[in-house]
Parts: structure tokens; C-alpha cells; sequence
């Protein structure tokens, strides 16, 4: 079995360098993508049944989704007159890093056994996995996105999808995006709580094995709720110094 999935899994790990290499992705892309990407890899090609692997190159590829450069000119792309597939890679990268993030969610909920809780826990647990990912379809469909610009950095601009979300129901969705970082967020929260409780009464290998993934995952959720609040409060006032924190707990994750 893993030799039939090698191929398949070095072919995704290598789409995602040229993407990175054509698209000319700043450093941060880098230092984000390869680790994920490596670990996902050598754990997807050991243990091809175990969604971890699947999910650490997923992530890697949401990440690098997010740090993806503007093909064209963004007033075009919010114009609405830009090529399709610039424009579809715009609105990609507003929420590719989200998506790693719901991504995380479900590593939470379905370590280390791979495999989602039995009993009464199931239910939470699907709950949890289901509100990251309606919290990250809600973002998407922001009226405003931020797309990365090689010569000038970040730039807001109407989203590509304004005509969808400019009328009902659209517009009513649109107007929920606030309720999908509160989501997001929340999920994040619960699912590393929910580790620290499977931690403590987990034994033997498996609590070594929650040990080590708990603390990168708390680190991760209280840098990304941090940066959001930052984020929302400084808006573009917010220093380039203050993504460092979040790399850096994002990188001790694999």
C-alpha cells in the first residue's frame, strides 16, 4: 500500500514547490510549507491509512495558499475583470489559511488514533470538526480580501464574489462572517482544551504522544486568537514582527 501512495504523495509535495517557485511566495511560505509537507509526507507514505499524513500536507497546502502573490492587477480582480484563474487564486489565498487552520481542528479531535471518539464524544467531536469549516466557508464569502502583492505587500480589495454576496441570500451569508471567525476561533479553543483533557487522562504512549502535539497546539491557538484580536484592533498598524510568533508555533506543530 504505501508504495502505491509514494508517487501520489511526491507528486502533491512537488506541485506545491513549483507553486511556491512560479509564483515568486515570500520566505514565510516556505518555512510554513515545507515542514507540514515533509512530515505529512513521510507519514502518509509509512502509514498510508492514517489521515495525519493527509491532513499536515493539506495544511502545508492551505498555508501556502494564503502566502500566494496577486497574478494580476487587483483593482481588476475586484473589478471583476481580471482572468479567471488569477482571480480564483486571489480568493483562494483570503482564506487558504484559514482552511489550515479548520485543518488543525480536526488533528485535534482525531489524534492520535485517526479515527474520530466513540460514544458520547462523537457527536462534540463532529460538531466541532463541522462549525471550523462553516466558520471558514463564512469568511470566505468577506465582501473585502486581502491578496499579497510582490512590490507593494498586502492590499484590500473588494472580493471577486461581491456580485454573489451583493444580494440575498448572499448577502445575508456575507453578513455571518463575523460569526464564522467567532467560530473558527471557538473551535480552536475547544479542540485544544479537549486535548489538554484527553492528555492528562490518556497513559503510557499515548499521553507521550498528546504531550508533544498539546503543547504546539495551544501555542498555535493562543498565538492565533492574539494576532486575530492584533489583528482586528491595529489593522494595518499591526507591525510584520507580530506573524513571527505565529510561524514559529505553526512550525513546531510537525
Amino acid at each position: 500500500m504505501s508504495r502505491s501512495v509514494t508517487p501520489v504523495v511526491v507528486v502533491i509535495a512537488l506541485a506545491g514547490l513549483l507553486v511556491a517557485l512560479v509564483n515568486r511566495t515570500t520566505w514565510a511560505a516556505w518555512i510554513v510549507y515545507l515542514p507540514y509537507t515533509c512530515a505529512g509526507a513521510l507519514l502518509a507514505i509509512r502509514r498510508p491509512r492514517n489521515w495525519i499524513g493527509w491532513l499536515l500536507i493539506a495544511i502545508g497546502w492551505g498555508f501556502l495558499a494564503g502566502f500566494l502573490n496577486a497574478l494580476a492587477n487587483p483593482t481588476a480582480i475586484g473589478a471583476g475583470t481580471a482572468p479567471p484563474i488569477p482571480t480564483l487564486m486571489a480568493w483562494i489565498s483570503s482564506w487558504g489559511w484559514f482552511a489550515s487552520l479548520a485543518l488543525f481542528v480536526v488533528i485535534m479531535v482525531i489524534f492520535p488514533a485517526s479515527r474520530l471518539p466513540t460514544g458520547r464524544w462523537r457527536g462534540p467531536a463532529l460538531a466541532t470538526i463541522a462549525g471550523a469549516f462553516l466558520g471558514v466557508a463564512l469568511m470566505s464569502l468577506a465582501t473585502t480580501i486581502t491578496i499579497n502583492k510582490p512590490e507593494s505587500g498586502p492590499v484590500s480589495l473588494t472580493s471577486p464574489i461581491a456580485g454573489f454576496t451583493s444580494q440575498p441570500p448572499g448577502s445575508w451569508l456575507a453578513a455571518a462572517t463575523p460569526l464564522g471567525v467567532v467560530l473558527l476561533l471557538g473551535t480552536l479553543v475547544g479542540g485544544a482544551a479537549s486535548m489538554v483533557v484527553r492528555m492528562r487522562r490518556a497513559q503510557g504512549l499515548e499521553r507521550q504522544q498528546l504531550r508533544w502535539l498539546v503543547a504546539a497546539l495551544v501555542a498555535v491557538t493562543v498565538t492565533v486568537v492574539v494576532g486575530t484580536v492584533g489583528s482586528a484592533t491595529l489593522g494595518d498598524t499591526l507591525p510584520d514582527i507580530a506573524l513571527l510568533p505565529p510561524i514559529i508555533a505553526f512550525v513546531c506543530v510537525p
